[in-house]
């Protein structure tokens, strides 16, 4: 299990409340202490501000096994606000897993991203040939789109759950996405992919979340 509340004010680590103390690091300039749903939260601008798994807590992207999400159940749930502009092209990444520290293509893919028409897509991807909007156009085995925009500048919750093998459901602020009982839906996703939040794993440099 994992708590981030994001509030925190400084530092180069988002603190994990959990027992587990599975931290994250933070890369890039994000804002910190900016207004949340309740308390405060932390401020991205979708290009170099993210954070990302770091199992030894150096403040360097890799692959911590405490993110690993098995072939049966799990969740993950987020609040995000997003401003009233989409983005131009590409997406605007909420979280992703999907990317090794070669850099390279995991097998095994999970990601949720707003669209330039401002839906935000979750999709789960079973083998290493997915693509992402920003290597033109997007390629999943398995993806909902909203039927709602969020480029509103309001705040909403997601949640990505899989209850066993192949049921993926997705929801935001209740509204279903249609993924129940996905085909395809048994990839584990342990072992090899980093865990990106606020900007997608870049595949063109050395360290993969740059």
């Amino acid at each position: 299990d994992m708590v981030l509340p994001l509030d925190d004010t400084s530092g180069t680590q988002a603190q994990d409340l959990a027992i587990a103390n599975t931290d994250m690091a933070i890369k890039g300039t994000p804002t910190p202490g900016v207004n949340g749903v309740a308390g405060k939260a932390i401020n991205f601008d979708n290009t170099d501000d993210y954070l990302c798994s770091d199992a030894d807590q150096n403040n360097t992207c890799d692959v911590d096994t405490a993110f690993n999400m098995s072939t049966v159940g799990w969740t993950f749930s987020i609040w995000f606000r997003h401003s009233t502009t989409a983005p131009a092209t590409g997406a605007d990444t909420i979280f992703e897993k999907c990317v090794t520290t070669t850099p390279g293509k995991a097998t095994g893919c999970v990601i949720a991203y707003m669209t330039t028409t401002g839906t935000i897509v979750v999709a789960n991807d079973t083998d290493a040939t997915w693509t992402r909007p920003d290597e033109g156009a997007a390629s999943y085995n398995i993806t909902a789109t909203s039927t709602y925009t969020y480029n509103d500048n309001q705040w909403h919750h997601l949640i990505l759950s899989r209850t066993n093998a192949n049921d993926l459901d997705s929801w935001i602020d209740g509204n279903g996405m249609n993924l129940s009982t996905a085909t395809g839906g048994t990839t584990t996703f342990d072992g090899s992919q980093i865990v990106s939040i606020g900007a997608s794993c870049v595949l063109t440099v050395t360290a993969a979340c740059g």
